[in-house]
């Protein structure tokens, strides 16, 4: 890994840490968030997934603003270490463990691949 990208992966790992734990105490049924990027090219390939507990507590993120809450601070969080990110909805989903249980026995690997 070149050295420019290894600041860049810990920069978005320290960043992400940071709203996943804030968003732990603060949104119903959040459990945690995990992320995929090409570090060549970030701004065309980074995509964030935040993961609920259930399908309905999904949707009442999604009603209530709270997910855009955390596009929102993900966003700025990252643009203040210079890394300048497109529309929020290109990037960052949600998604629901009962749903993955569902749809792909609870294989996150297979559901995200």
């Amino acid at each position: 890994m070149k050295k420019s990208h290894k600041k860049i992966d810990n920069i978005l790992r320290v960043k992400l840490t940071e709203v996943c734990d804030k968003a732990l105490g603060t949104v119903e049924g959040f459990l945690w968030l995990t992320h995929v990027v090409d570090l060549d090219r970030i701004e065309k390939t980074f995509k964030v997934t935040c993961v609920f507990e259930l399908e309905c507590q999904k949707k009442a993120a999604k009603e209530t603003g709270k997910a855009e809450s955390f596009s929102k601070l993900i966003a700025q969080s990252l643009l203040k270490e210079g890394i300048k990110l497109g529309s929020t909805n290109d990037w960052i989903t949600l998604d629901s463990e009962e749903q993955c249980l569902a749809q792909h026995n609870g294989n996150w690997a297979r559901r995200m691949g």
